[in-house]
């Protein structure tokens, strides 16, 4: 690539986007949606992945056991990032968060009734990819959601809103423990938030999104047609 002498650039300037710019041009709800969302997968990530040998010593298991368990919730997640990104790019991101987070409610929940040790590590492996690919598809949405000018702004906000649920999770982890509940209502403590991300996936508004307007500018038809 070569630069012409004399050749002039300008820079334009798009000013600084708000908070109350997520707000704006039907944008609200489905700020809020994806706020809940990584408010949900954040307290299943922490939440899980803190207590999830306490909650295995709990229904029998060595503490030995418990740290293996840990482990594959981590190897999980690894995975399951890299898995998860590759479907969104093929399948969209919707289809694939609801995949993530039904499958996370489905195998946190079936830890609950004493599986073999064997089907705990797929299952928690499962666990760990779900939730851990969930959180990478979400900021990925929101990336694509906004507008240019207040993207950095709008996935800000949402690590934001992640942050309280990785603070939460593991406090009401911690406290329905402490309340000698049994060990199903423990595990539906974790899990049940993938069930609330789904819900309030459902009030996301794509023809909003700055990518769908933006496919149907004439410009964009235009250079998608060369």
């Amino acid at each position: 690539m070569t630069i012409e002498q004399g050749a002039t650039f300008e820079a334009k300037r798009t000013g600084k986007a708000s908070v109350a710019a997520l707000f704006q041009d039907h944008r609200g709800l489905t700020t809020v949606a994806i706020w809940v969302v990584v408010f949900m997968d954040f307290y299943m990530i922490f939440g899980l992945g803190i207590w999830l040998p306490k909650l295995m010593m709990n229904a029998g298991y060595a503490l030995s056991a418990g740290l293996w368990f840990s482990g594959a919730y981590f190897a999980g997640a690894f995975l399951g990032i890299l898995l998860a990104g590759r479907c969104a790019d093929r399948f969209g991101a919707k289809p694939v968060l609801f995949t993530c987070f039904t499958a996370a409610f489905v195998v946190i929940t079936l830890l609950a009734f004493h599986p073999s040790t064997a089907l705990i590590v797929v299952l928690v492996a499962i666990a760990g990819g779900a939730t851990s690919g969930g959180q990478a598809v979400t900021i990925a949405y929101a990336a694509v959601y906004y507008p240019p000018a207040m993207r950095a702004t709008g996935q800000g906000f949402a690590f934001g809103m992640g942050r309280f649920g990785a603070v939460f999770g593991p406090a009401l982890a911690g406290i329905l423990m402490s309340m000698k509940l049994s060990l199903l209502a423990s595990f539906l403590g974790v899990s049940i938030p993938g069930l609330l991300a789904c819900v309030a996936l459902m009030f996301t508004q794509d023809r909003y999104a700055f990518s769908a307007i933006a496919a149907k500018s004439p410009a964009a038809q235009a250079a998608a047609a060369k």
